[in-house]
């Protein structure tokens, strides 16, 4: 079974994902495979990015394949406007797996682990009510959305939030129908700070 992606699509989605986390099956992206799609998964438990890709994968109807690729290989992937984009995911006879971009072959071993049910983390509903949340993480979907678009050509990025008081917020880039992302609000109680206090 073969798998198509993109370079571009691995490296943005690197942008939530962590580097050293103690729970190590999230040090990487999360590709889920169909015959007609494929999907890159990234969260650090505060936000999670989703992206799909239409694609003709090698991957029987009906069925899906899935594995998670870890940092030290999304890292050796070079994304410029010079060099394809496309990427090749696949397995070799020994068991392990490998990535192919620009006539590089990278073989490695799929982290192991059972990555968190993305489905379950995106919100189906809304309240409308505000949360609070941390800006570094909304900078970083704008840096996601950057990189999604700049592959296509695409400069302008904006970045909307349903929010969802404390629950998981919806967030959405404009012209990127095929990306989803969720932030978590900061619990901060319900007494006002000090240095709101001050200010009376």
């Amino acid at each position: 079974m073969k798998i198509n992606a993109t370079a571009s699509a691995f490296k943005a989605l690197q942008i939530i994902a962590p580097r050293d986390d103690i729970r190590y099956y999230l040090n990487g992206v999360y590709v889920e495979a169909k015959a007609g799609e494929t999907r890159l998964v990234a969260t650090d438990g505060h936000r999670l990015a989703v992206y799909r890709i239409e694609c003709n994968n090698d991957v029987p109807d009906g069925q899906a394949v899935s594995l998670i690729v870890p940092n030290s290989v999304i890292e050796r992937l070079r994304v410029s406007r010079t060099s394809p984009d496309e990427v090749e995911i696949g397995w070799l006879d020994d068991g392990r797996a490998y990535v192919s971009h620009d006539d590089v072959r990278i073989a490695f071993t799929p982290t192991e682990g059972k990555f968190p049910d993305y489905r379950k983390v995106i919100p189906r509903t809304f309240t409308n009510t505000p949360g609070n949340y941390n800006p570094s993480y909304l900078a970083d979907f704008q840096k996601v959305g950057a990189a999604l678009k700049r592959q296509r050509g695409l400069s302008n990025v904006y970045v909307a939030m349903r929010q969802n008081g404390e629950s998981g917020a919806l967030v959405t880039v404009a012209g990127l129908d095929n990306f989803a992302g969720v932030v978590m609000p900061q619990r901060i109680g319900d007494s006002p700070s000090v240095a709101w206090a001050t200010m009376q």
